[in-house]
């Protein structure tokens, strides 16, 4: 089963996948972009799967987050280091790009 595309990083909108036939019109290589007229949501390479493509295309950067905000922090023991970020943790106030978002009852956790 083939993983879906995630928007567009830099417009939002659908991405998709661009699929290149051979000399034999048999598929040789698969372009994500996006479609958006002005947008510069493309990779500018070309996979030899369409999995490789999509893979490429849902990458993203980590998102940066306060170490309060994060799964791994707890206010009492600080976990420091089970986030994969080597470094102070002890201040819920740090940034870190290693975390994962803690949600409770919607909100994000202070």
């Amino acid at each position: 089963m083939t993983k879906k595309l995630k928007p567009c990083a830099h417009c939002g909108k659908e991405g998709h996948i661009r699929v290149r036939d051979d000399i034999w019109l048999q598929p040789a290589n698969f372009e994500p972009h996006c479609d958006t007229y002005g947008c510069q949501g493309s990779v500018g390479l070309a996979y030899a799967t369409e999995e490789a493509a999509i893979e490429s295309w849902n990458t993203r950067t980590p998102e940066i987050m306060r170490c309060g905000e994060c799964v791994w922090f707890n206010e009492k023991t600080k976990n420091i280091g089970d986030c994969g970020f080597i470094g102070d943790i002890t201040q819920k106030n740090n940034f870190c790009s290693y975390g994962e978002r803690r949600e409770e009852d919607g909100k994000i956790c202070d």
